[in-house]
């Protein structure tokens, strides 16, 4: 049989290590100490499919985009963009407070359909 090659931490970040191959998928040891957002939930959208299967040719084989969870140093509730999101920890490229009527995982939803949605309106038809 196989050998188990896993890491043995807490703290890591899921990569693609072969794209095409969703066998790959590999959780890599992360320092949590450089981050700023512990993840409480992180979404799994289509560029994330299309670069785990192969469909992207990028250098970049990390996973994750959107994310939800709490701001390690003020202990606030917040979601936002990140790469590399599918990990235990993140460091925001934009952030902002959850409101209270949403939960976690519905904000972990929010960022990517919004932007995509702005960008196709303002950006592409000029509305």
């Amino acid at each position: 049989g196989q050998q188990n090659t896993g890491i043995m931490t807490s703290h890591a970040s899921l990569e693609v290590t072969q794209p095409g191959n969703l066998g790959s998928l590999e959780w890599k040891a992360i320092d949590p100490t450089v981050h700023k957002v512990k993840v409480r939930f992180a979404s799994v959208n289509f560029r994330n499919v299309m670069r785990a299967s192969g469909r992207l040719k990028e250098a970049d084989t990390s996973l994750g985009l959107e994310f939800s969870g709490v701001e390690m140093s003020s202990n606030r509730r917040v979601f936002g963009v990140a790469k590399r999101s599918l990990s235990t920890h993140c460091t925001p490229m934009y952030s902002f407070p959850i409101p209270d009527d949403l939960t976690d995982e519905e904000a972990a939803t929010i960022p990517i359909p919004y932007l995509t949605v702005y960008f196709a309106l303002f950006e592409k038809a000029r509305l």
